[in-house]
C-alpha cells in the first residue's frame, strides 16, 4: 500500500510538471512564433475570411431531400438548421438533388432550399451558402456555414 501512495505522489507530481510544461509551451505569444516561423500565421480576427472558413470545414451532418415535396423541404431546411445552430454546428450540407425527376421541368427542391437559405440568412442564422458541383449552378447539394 505504501509503494501505491508513492507512485500516486510521484504521478501528480508529473503531471503538474507536465501541466507548466504545457502552458509555457502554448503560451498566446510562443504559439505565434511557432505558427509564424511554420508559415501559417494567426489571424487576429474573431472569425475566419469567407474563403478560408468554407475550403477547410468539412459538413458535419446532412439533410437529404429527396423525395420530398417543395413545401415540405421548406420545412425541413427551416428545422435542420434552426436545430444545427442550436447544436452549435458550424457547417452542414443539404441534399437536394439535381432536379431530373422534376414533373414540371423547374428545379424546384434546389429553388426552395435557396430561397429557404436566403430568408435564414437574413435572419443571421446563416453566414453563408455554396451549391457543392463542378458547374457552379444550383442542384446536387449545397454547403451551408452557420453563424
Amino acid at each position: 500500500m505504501e509503494w501505491q501512495s508513492k507512485n500516486l505522489k510521484n504521478i501528480l507530481k508529473i503531471m503538474d510538471n507536465f501541466e507548466d510544461i504545457l502552458e509555457e509551451s502554448f503560451s498566446k505569444d510562443n504559439l505565434k512564433d511557432v505558427l509564424n516561423e511554420k508559415g501559417k500565421g494567426i489571424s487576429n480576427d474573431k472569425h475566419p475570411k469567407k474563403g478560408q472558413r468554407e475550403n477547410k470545414q468539412k459538413p458535419q451532418t446532412e439533410l437529404d431531400l429527396h423525395g420530398y415535396s417543395g413545401q415540405e423541404a421548406k420545412k425541413e431546411v427551416q428545422y435542420f438548421i434552426e436545430s444545427s445552430f442550436q447544436r452549435g454546428l458550424k457547417v452542414v450540407r443539404i441534399i437536394t438533388g439535381r432536379g431530373v425527376h422534376s414533373d414540371i421541368g423547374k428545379l424546384v427542391l434546389p429553388t426552395v432550399t435557396q430561397e429557404k437559405l436566403n430568408e435564414l440568412k437574413r435572419k443571421n442564422l446563416v453566414v453563408n451558402f455554396k451549391w457543392d458541383n463542378y458547374h457552379n449552378t444550383k442542384g446536387g447539394s449545397v454547403i451551408v456555414y452557420l453563424q
